[in-house]
Order: structure tokens, then C-alpha cells, then sequence
């Protein structure tokens, strides 16, 4: 389940900019 991880933390940083 690492790979969770790694789109989880990609998610956070995206919605900042995602508008």
C-alpha cells in the first residue's frame, strides 16, 4: 500500500493549484 501513499500526498499538494 505504498503507492496509496504516494497518490495521497500528491493529492495534497494538487488541490492547492487544481483551481
Amino acid at each position: 500500500g505504498k503507492l496509496l501513499t504516494c497518490a495521497r500526498i500528491q493529492t495534497r499538494s494538487i488541490p492547492s493549484r487544481r483551481t
